[in-house]
């Protein structure tokens, strides 16, 4: 399952002159640096702040991507939407995001009795807590890439007026 918690980067008005593809670049490179410290963020809630990692597969799952969407022509309108995307493809990925009920099976059963965890025989479903670490990382880093995103097409304006 995949998890997509999205921050949108929309540039609504700048003069005509200023909205180049350069621009567009500017704006997608502001974005990935961005991400790359969401899922830092992430993989260090992976590292024992959320969750404990235990094989690591949770933690190397995590992938990020950056896209960018027109709502009209970047000439027209300059409603430009730079989209970030942190994801996890692991199975159990959404489970332990926003928590749930999962039916207990009798594989599931022998191995929690395998590890010490004795269930009633009457138990069919587990509840597991929420433990968000993708949507918290977004949360945690967004004043900081507002900062650096701002500052980087602030540099790339003083640029060319300049």
């Amino acid at each position: 399952m995949t998890i997509k918690p999205v921050f949108r980067l929309q540039l609504k008005t700048l003069p005509k002159h200023l909205r180049t593809n350069e621009l567009r670049l500017v704006m997608i490179d502001s974005m990935r640096d961005y991400m790359k410290e969401v899922k830092r963020t992430a993989q260090r809630k992976l590292s024992g702040e959320v969750l404990n990692r235990r094989t690591g597969r949770l933690f190397r799952s995590i992938r990020t991507r950056v896209g960018a969407r027109h709502a009209s022509p970047l000439h027209g309108q300059g409603r430009l939407r730079i989209i970030g995307r942190l994801s996890s493809d692991v199975i159990y990925a959404r489970i332990h995001e926003f928590g749930g009920r999962i039916r207990v099976t009798p594989k599931m059963r022998a191995k929690l009795h395998s590890i010490g965890i004795h269930l009633r025989s009457t138990t069919q479903f587990i509840k597991i807590p929420k433990r968000p670490y993708l949507r918290t990382s977004f949360e945690d880093t967004q004043a900081f890439g507002t900062r650096l995103i701002q500052q980087k097409i602030s540099r790339y304006i003083q640029r060319q007026l300049s």
